[in-house]
């Protein structure tokens, strides 16, 4: 009973791991993936609103450089220059504050300058970052009204606008916003703005983990970051950015709170098992085990007189006697006790039985043994005890026999001895003590004739 119990904890333990581990791969895997993927969907569509303020800001900028270019009285003048009506110079004074109140009130605007005939009619500069020089108005190709330059570590937004006059294009507007400080401008305590060119794209796709790979858009994840990049020109790529705790930091929270409730779940599960079942069969188990113990004990001692029982002689011989090198065997035989039983009935029978066996086991030794072995035969065992010093042992038993009260007749017994070592056949020995206690009983019958 007891392994039994042991077995079904140890399945049960086992199937609780295999559980656990199932659950792990067949549950919590697939939910915090679904929950990865949820906040990677809202952290793309926070990403492309972001990414929308810059198109509108971009939008912004070629509205105001539409703008600057559409003010009718400098296109005019433009046209008086080139007819001959004004000189160069006469064009440029006119041009010059009108121009430049028309550019300050521009955002994130850098730089601008308005060609004519290969001639610089006005030119705005607001910090000094990139210097108004030939270069930049030989670079007016009415083919490339946008595009994004990198200069000293920023990136530029050019935007290059016609002047008209009269339906006549008589010049041109070439503008550069400070596209880095325009992205910079939508970066927030949740995410982080930047420009990065197409090397730094790949550096960084190849030292990242691509999470998804949407059209026109890629979030990756670093060590400490999850970027979402989309291409804004042939070599320039927005990337925003955000600490990969904050990705992961609603998902962990959720997961604990799934994994607690479900270890929770589990343990309360097993305690009630463990309650209902484990505690209850090991009550039972115990109820049985006391229940054995006294039967064994019923089994092992005669009832009558308290001594061992001829059943307990074979768990003697089998578990016991090994643990000795030498007994003495002592058969003995309650003297004229048929008669007993004859004259003064059996219930005066039982009390000498029980009065004899009283008399013995107070004089055996504390690891010696006393057996009832049949009727109103008793077998003494004596452990470490050779013929002579069993002789002695009998010898008071007798004693005590003989002064045992209460009866109006003397009790007594005939005995026999026998050794028996490891080498004996127990029933050899016995059968030798038994003869030799009959020769005995012989011998007492002799003397009172």
């Amino acid at each position: 009973m007891n392994e039994l119990i042991k077995r079904a904890r140890f399945i049960t333990v086992i199937v609780s791991v295999l559980v656990i581990i199932a659950t792990i791969f067949l549950i919590f895997n697939p939910i915090k993936a679904s929950l990865l993927d949820k906040e990677i969907k809202n952290y793309t569509t926070l990403c492309s609103s972001k990414f929308s303020e810059i198109e509108s800001e971009v939008s912004r900028c070629k509205e105001g450089s539409d703008s600057l270019s559409s003010r009718t009285m400098i296109a005019q003048k433009i046209a008086e220059y080139n007819s001959g009506t004004i000189s160069l110079n006469d064009l440029v004074e006119f041009t010059k504050s009108k121009y430049e109140d028309g550019a300050k009130v521009l955002n994130y605007l850098v730089c601008a300058v308005r060609n004519s005939d290969g001639e610089t009619i006005a030119h705005y500069d607001s910090t000094k970052h990139i210097k108004i020089s030939d270069s930049i108005v030989d670079s007016c190709d009415m083919n490339n009204l946008l595009e994004y330059i990198a200069y000293d570590n920023m990136i530029y937004l050019k935007i290059i606008t016609e002047v008209v006059s009269d339906g006549k294009s008589v010049g041109a507007d070439i503008l550069y916003f400070d596209f880095s400080s325009i992205v910079e401008s939508i970066s927030d305590e949740n995410v982080s703005a930047d420009v990065v060119s197409s090397n730094q794209y790949d550096v960084l796709i190849n030292e990242s983990k691509t999470i998804k790979d949407y059209d026109g858009e890629r979030v990756v994840e670093t060590k400490d970051s999850v970027f979402w990049l989309k291409k804004l020109d042939e070599n320039i790529y927005i990337s925003l950015s955000t600490d990969r705790e904050k990705i992961y930091s609603e998902i962990m929270s959720v997961m604990t709170r799934i994994v607690v409730s479900w270890f929770s779940l589990l343990v309360g599960i097993y305690l009630a098992i463990y309650l209902l079942f484990f505690r209850f069969a090991k009550k039972k188990f115990i109820l049985t085990e006391k229940s054995v113990r006294k039967l064994k004990s019923e089994l092992n001692t005669d009832k009558l007189t308290g001594a061992f029982s001829r059943t307990f002689l074979d768990v003697w011989n089998n578990k016991i006697r090994k643990k000795s090198k030498k007994y003495s065997l002592v058969m003995t035989d309650v003297d004229n006790f048929k008669q007993v039983n004859d004259k003064y009935g059996h219930l005066i029978g039982d009390d000498v039985l029980k009065s004899i066996s009283n008399a013995m086991l107070n004089t055996v030794r504390n690891d010696d043994y006393l057996i009832r072995y049949g009727g109103d035969e008793f077998l003494m065992l004596l452990n470490e005890t050779d013929e002579e010093g069993a002789e002695i042992i009998v010898k008071r038993a007798l004693e005590n026999v003989a002064q045992i009260k209460g009866f109006s007749f003397e009790l007594s017994f005939s005995y026999g001895i026998s050794e028996l070592d490891l080498s004996n056949d127990l029933s050899n020995s016995i059968e030798e003590a038994d003869k030799k206690m009959y020769a005995d009983k012989k011998k007492q019958k002799n003397k009172l004739q």
